[in-house]
């Protein structure tokens, strides 16, 4: 039943889109990010040019959603993995201030033909030494697709830490989903582990 308590209880943020065709692009410094890795949204990546297509359908946000990305990164001056060379040609001479990267999103009002482009830039001073509960429990679900696809990256990924992470991050529930995810991968656990 909780899967129509689910339906009835975001079926009003579904109805009311509050940006169309919404695109995000991050570039990063190269002074201060020497490697990057977006984990996930494998099928949904665009060309670079098509980010000022606003003829390129791209994703819809309804009222109250949110959009979550995580990117792996490798800062200047840190051991690269193993396995990856060093890149012969990067920027290393426009430091940019130190930020760590642009993000630019584009987006659509609903309804427009024409798109907005809004930039952020992201300095040192954004990193915290501990994460929210919103993104601890993020990252719980991320290791869990790694695990599920049997990703190359998912490195020391457990059950046992995905849920760890989830439930010690849990934090407001109202619709008991995160406490949900919980139980799924305890299913999972059940069948496959």
């Amino acid at each position: 039943m909780t899967g129509f308590g689910v339906l009835v209880d975001e079926f009003d943020s579904m109805m009311f889109v509050v940006a169309q065709d919404l695109k995000l692009q991050v570039e990063f410094n190269g002074a201060v990010v020497a490697q990057y890795r977006l984990i996930g949204y494998n099928n949904r990546r665009l060309e670079d040019e098509d980010f000022n297509n606003d003829r390129k359908d791209a994703g819809d946000v309804g009222a109250g959603h949110s959009v979550t990305a995580f990117y792996e990164l490798v800062l200047a001056g840190n051991a690269a993995p193993a396995n990856v060379d060093d890149l012969k040609y990067s920027n290393t001479t426009n430091t940019g201030g130190a930020e760590y990267m642009t993000v630019k999103v584009r987006y659509k009002q609903p309804g427009a033909a024409d798109s907005v482009l809004a930039e952020y830039a992201v300095s040192p001073s954004a990193y915290t030494g501990s994460p929210s509960q919103d993104f601890g429990f993020a990252s719980a679900v991320a290791e869990f697709g790694l695990i599920l696809t049997d990703s190359d990256y998912r490195g020391a990924s457990s059950l046992k830490t995905v849920l760890e992470r989830a439930r010690s991050c849990r934090g407001e529930d109202p619709y008991g989903l995160r406490a949900e995810f919980g139980e799924l991968v305890d299913l999972y656990r059940g069948i496959y582990a």
